[in-house]
């Protein structure tokens, strides 16, 4: 006797970088976490369009760092809360006394 057949409803998620499948899940919980990556991804990707950069990255570059960047953003986020900030930097350069010049001619300063 053969046994009958099983018969499954499955819902999968297909996420999509310019036009290429990137991710395919069945899982609802796991689709909302890529949702919220891509959501970002898709801001990043803004930022650094409208900004020069001072070097070039193709689309798949861009999109691959864009990805990057969103799955790692809790962790970018907080190296940069510990990082110092501009007047805490500019506190801790040591400008060197400016040299005066000895005069030859008997002036000085």
């Amino acid at each position: 006797m053969v046994p009958p057949m099983k018969f499954q409803k499955k819902t999968v998620y297909i996420y999509e970088i310019n036009g290429k499948e990137k991710i395919k899940i069945t899982n609802a919980v796991d689709a909302k976490k890529w949702d919220e990556i891509f959501a970002v991804a898709e801001k990043l990707d803004a930022v650094l369009q409208k900004n020069d950069l001072g070097f070039k990255l193709d689309d798949n570059e861009r999109s691959e760092l864009c990805l990057y960047l969103a799955k790692n953003k809790d962790e970018i986020s907080a190296a940069l809360k510990d990082s110092p900030g501009k007047a805490e930097v500019m506190d801790r350069i040591e400008v060197p006394e400016p040299a005066i010049p000895s005069s030859k001619d008997g002036f000085s300063l």
